[in-house]
């Protein structure tokens, strides 16, 4: 009997179809698809159920934590994340998966409300082992440093070099400025993009080793060639009870009332325990306490504390790497500040992670444009820097530097 892969696109903020398709991996072909709530999907010969993330209402990231065991990298994780994350940090629901080879791991981040939505959609359906892959995963197959997916307007990408986002998905009315940043950020070797996107604008002094054309793929079916391994290395958004094969939380309903009593002994040994060592927990808890007290006098920003020696390396971390969220912020900003000034155009931007600092290059009609650009920018909270001018025909071609104060 042959077996098939499902695959389930998640719902984002603003929808609410749940789309489905059975491909065949022997072949490659997709052999049904259709609507969750039109009709649910057959189940016979379904070996796994890949649901796949949307990119507008996930964060991906790739983290090196400062964790020797898992339990602290969930703990740091969140984090890690803070400054990036759309919502606040009680609701989003914070994930990473193993660590490889060189400690690092991948990060998920996504709205609570989400997550709940997507964990009931997955319980609906109710196949194990299953699977929450990000959007930008379908490029994983495809060999390069980056990969640039046309969708239609919208750009996925995906970023295997060791600067810029690992992946996500750029809005048709921010690629024109945004695609020529994220590629002078990541700076490939290999540069992979689908035939409908322009090359982009890239640094003078830089350019990608090769340029090669991606070739027409259905997001379905490459999502259903990832391996094991490769899915091995994600988190578990949807949760743990999702990654084996079989449901041993029915599997384990009988034995309920037997695993109360056992708990309820071992509940009963630990007061015990506790009881006969408060004394050394009294003293414990002093020295936690200044400890803490210590911490909070050294980063008065912080207002929550759970782990005190991840957020302690942390910190620590922070102060010397600006990160690449400080791009994204910037980039945003300036973006919303280019949206209103018509009359000045950008012909190339470069960031300096090491100053956090972003370098343009723009033509403009006249020194009353780019004053008028200079002074929305220092609304916007910018401060921009101008590096110089000269006349070409009947345009300006300026230098300038945009950084946050």
């Amino acid at each position: 009997m042959s077996q098939f892969d499902l695959v389930v696109r998640l719902p984002g903020m603003a929808e609410t179809a749940v789309g489905w398709s059975l491909v065949d991996p022997q072949t490659g072909l997709v052999s049904d698809r259709g609507e969750l709530s039109v009709a649910p999907p057959p189940l016979e010969g379904v070996r796994r159920a890949l649901y796949v993330l949307p990119a507008r209402d996930t964060l991906v990231r790739r983290l090196r934590l400062p964790a020797r065991r898992e339990q602290e990298a969930r703990q740091a994780a969140p984090f890690a994340l803070e400054d990036e994350m759309a919502s606040e940090l009680a609701d989003t629901e914070v994930v990473v998966g193993p660590a490889d080879g060189q400690g690092c791991r991948i990060a998920v981040a996504a709205s609570r409300e989400r997550v709940e939505t997507w964990r009931r959609i997955a319980m609906q359906i109710g196949v194990r082992p299953a699977h929450a892959v990000p959007e930008a995963w379908a490029l994983e197959a495809e060999a390069g440093d980056l990969i640039l997916a046309d969708l239609g307007g919208d750009v996925l990408f995906l970023n295997r070099c060791d600067s810029g986002p690992v992946c996500g998905r750029i809005e048709a009315a921010l690629v024109r400025r945004m695609l020529p940043t994220l590629v002078d950020t990541a700076r490939p070797e290999h540069l992979v993009l689908s035939p409908a996107l322009p090359v982009p604008g890239t640094d003078k002094e830089w350019q990608p080793r090769d340029i090669r054309g991606l070739p027409a793929f259905e997001a379905d079916i490459a999502v259903s060639r990832l391996e094991s391994a490769t899915l091995g290395a994600l988190p578990f958004l949807l949760g743990s009870r999702f990654s084996s094969q079989a449901d041993w939380v029915r599997h384990l309903q009988p034995f309920k009332r037997v695993a109360g009593l056992a708990l309820a002994g071992l509940a009963l040994f630990v007061v015990l325990a506790l009881g006969e060592g408060a004394f050394l927990r009294t003293q414990s808890d002093q020295i936690d306490a200044r400890a803490e007290e210590a911490f909070r006098a050294a980063f008065p920003e912080v207002t929550r504390v759970v782990n005190l020696d991840a957020q302690l390396r942390q910190r620590v971390q922070a102060r010397g790497v600006s990160g690449q969220s400080e791009f994204l912020r910037l980039a945003g900003v300036m973006s919303r500040v280019l949206d209103e000034s018509d009359d000045l155009r950008i012909e190339a931007m470069r960031y300096d992670s090491a100053v956090a600092t972003l370098g343009v290059s723009a033509t403009y009609a006249d020194f009353a444009s780019f004053e008028a650009f200079s002074v929305r920018a220092r609304e916007a909270g910018l401060i921009v820097e101008d590096g110089g001018a000269r006349q070409t025909d009947d345009t300006l071609s300026g230098e300038f530097t945009v950084r946050f104060p």
